[in-house]
């Protein structure tokens, strides 16, 4: 997965890059890979994802529970608490309008 990732950014830009670099990230977390490697693309997907701040999204809320997750790992407990504040944020306000249905909201809800 990472040579083809590797393959990829030379094609495509960085925001077009989010949705593959938080799977990857999700991907090397359930591998139990290196959280600093599950950070970086963590991170990448969040910039991705977070260009609009008025736009919420279930990929921004599972870059941001990620996030939290990951820095939960390596100990930096303030930085997870401010990710998973605003994953569940962004979820609940997902659930407000409407957006996606609670079955989609459920496993990242419970996650954060």
């Amino acid at each position: 997965m990472l040579k083809a990732f590797k393959d990829m950014e030379a094609s495509f830009d960085e925001r077009e890059l989010g949705l593959a670099c938080l799977k990857l990230g999700l991907k090397l977390d359930q591998e139990g890979e290196d959280p600093e490697k599950i950070l970086s693309f963590a991170n990448r997907a969040l910039k991705a994802l977070d260009r609009d701040d008025n736009r919420v999204s279930l990929p921004l809320s599972m870059a941001l529970q990620l996030l939290g997750s990951t820095c939960y790992s390596l100990k930096r407990f303030n930085d997870s608490l401010g990710y998973l504040n605003r994953a569940n944020r962004v979820l609940g306000r997902l659930q407000e309008e409407g957006s996606c249905s609670l079955d989609d909201i459920r496993p990242i809800l419970h996650a954060v």
